[in-house]
């Protein structure tokens, strides 16, 4: 199956596709022979064989509360492959130990909103005039992960409770008081792996309450992390305040 072009896109959005295009190449190039899961199907024998693994709360960053690993039957999930898995974990642990340095209480997490899409679900995206989906994405691929770049849990007694930037629902309740260290330093950190070649990032919707990184894996992550250890990343990473 490959994804058509959908529809054209609102103004808006279309002025930030086209801002994310040339970002998009290097992951593009990365994962171009890369298996695209068509269906659930696919992902259940990829996780068999290994080459996906699921995805849970790793202490850093927790799976959108939305996630079921098979439901609904066509959609996002909560896997990634062994690459993706090192990228999203390798962010995790360099961001906890920055905020650490700064007095940010290990109870946060960070937010994944989307991991491992179909290309049924793709396609969906793709023909909404509102999303930044794209028909190269490669979310279908498993490499790549969307963090949340203006919310982020705050765990009470074992449950994820969301703490969003003021502008995102401004009649919301929230149980802490959003706090924009946070992002900064999540954004901060991906740009250090990205500087190392460790990632591709894609910032999006830079500077609103929308806000979201999109990071894809390296394919040589596995190799490449290895000549490094989460100190040293944390200490390239610049956080100011």
């Amino acid at each position: 199956m490959s994804i058509s072009v959908g529809p054209e896109k609102s103004p808006g959005v279309a002025e930030e596709l086209a801002r994310l295009r040339p970002l998009l190449q290097v992951e593009e190039r990365w994962h171009a022979s890369a298996v695209r899961y068509a269906d659930v199907r696919q992902i259940k024998q990829a996780l068999g064989t290994g080459e996906l693994v699921p995805i849970y709360d790793n202490g850093n960053s927790h799976p959108l509360r939305r996630y079921r690993l098979f439901s609904p039957p066509e959609g996002t999930y909560s896997v990634l492959t062994p690459q993706g898995h090192k990228g999203l974990e390798l962010f995790g642990s360099v961001a906890r130990t920055v905020m650490r340095e700064v007095g940010i209480r290990d109870r946060v997490r960070f937010s994944v909103t989307s991991m491992t899409r179909t290309l049924g679900y793709q396609q969906k995206l793709v023909e909404d005039p509102e999303t930044l989906a794209s028909p190269t994405s490669t979310h279908p691929t498993g490499n790549t992960v969307d963090i949340d770049g203006s919310a982020y849990y705050e765990m009470v007694g074992g449950v994820p409770l969301p703490v969003m930037h003021p502008g995102r629902y401004p009649s919301r309740l929230y149980p802490e008081q959003y706090d924009p260290r946070i992002s900064s330093i999540a954004e901060s950190v991906a740009n250090v792996l990205s500087a190392e070649g460790l990632i591709n990032l894609v910032p999006e919707r830079v500077g609103t309450p929308r806000a979201c990184l999109h990071m894809s894996a390296a394919p040589d992550i596995l190799e490449r992390a290895e000549h490094y250890s989460v100190l040293q990343l944390a200490g390239r990473t610049a956080v100011t305040w």
